[in-house]
């Protein structure tokens, strides 16, 4: 049983027919969730009018990052609009869109557990990290988390844990996003600057890949090892794939069943100096 879920952000960039066919592939390989949001741009339309997703979970969003706060009429049509977009009678986990955590007030919650009551939500849960995730989950107002963790930023850690890994879908697992087998940008950006000798951004993921890993090499292999080194953890939750390249779908659910996975001295290793390193530089999540 997979525990990959499609992030459907990509999907705004898709003909109708392009994706069917992905989520066809998808299906393939075990995978029958996905994830998307209204401000995905046209995302749920075009996930909505798939003959193949009538039998997918689907989650989606309320509010914007960093929004304002929400009146219980907004929330209503906003989650209306979704089902009637995604052509589907219930969402599987309607996440609130990473708002801050002082707009994410007793209405919103009330009139989300509303929603629930009357079965248009099986799950409400809370998209974001650092501070707000905390002090929303401090209460336990939600069911499920959507949060940042990767092999360079895994201040959210300790939060999944306690929270319950198996209620925790995991964004941003390979730095971006985005599964590609090309380095990304800042990789590419952190190799410029070493070679010109330049100073490194200490809140960048080029600087916390030079700090953490110095002369150890896995720029050719770098997605893989990044996803790897998650599997590793040995955590149950859920791992958010952003893309609509089938090889690249294919590539990560090939690295799932690999069970080829980072020694736990390794790994205790690794994190122990990504503590210190944190500490030291006073790094918080990289949104």
């Amino acid at each position: 049983m997979t525990n990959l879920i499609l992030g459907g952000v990509g999907f705004s960039t898709l003909t109708q027919k392009e994706a069917d066919s992905f989520l066809g592939i998808a299906s393939e390989q075990g995978i029958s969730s996905i994830d998307t949001a209204p401000t995905y741009g046209d995302s749920e339309a075009v996930i909505g009018s798939s003959r193949r997703i009538k039998d997918w979970q689907v989650s989606t969003k309320v509010g914007y990052p960093k929004g304002p706060r929400l009146n219980r009429k907004e929330i209503t049509e906003s989650i209306d609009g979704s089902l009637r977009r995604l052509k589907i009678e219930r969402i599987q986990t309607l996440f609130i869109h990473s708002m801050h955590y002082s707009d994410v007030d007793e209405e919103l919650i009330e009139s989300l557990r509303h929603l629930q009551f009357q079965g248009k939500i099986e799950h409400v849960g809370y998209s974001g990290d650092g501070l707000d995730l905390d002090l929303i989950l401090s209460n336990r107002s939600v069911d499920k988390v959507m949060a940042t963790l990767n092999i360079l930023d895994l201040s959210n850690l300790q939060t999944i844990r306690e929270f319950g890994s198996a209620d925790v879908f995991l964004k941003r697992i390979l730095c971006n996003s985005v599964f590609r087998i090309k380095p990304r940008l800042e990789i590419i950006d952190f190799i410029h600057r070493l070679k010109n000798r330049s100073e490194l951004d200490s809140a960048s993921y080029s600087f916390r890949f030079h700090q953490i890993f110095e002369k150890r090499n896995i720029f050719k292999n770098y997605p893989d090892e990044f996803f790897l080194f998650l599997l590793s953890l040995g955590l149950q939750s859920k791992y958010l794939i952003g893309t609509t390249n089938p090889y690249h779908l294919k590539q990560i659910a090939r690295l799932e069943n690999s069970g080829d996975l980072w020694s736990s001295e390794e790994l205790s290793d690794y994190i122990a100096k990504w503590e210190k390193l944190a500490l030291k530089y006073q790094w918080v999540p990289l949104v």
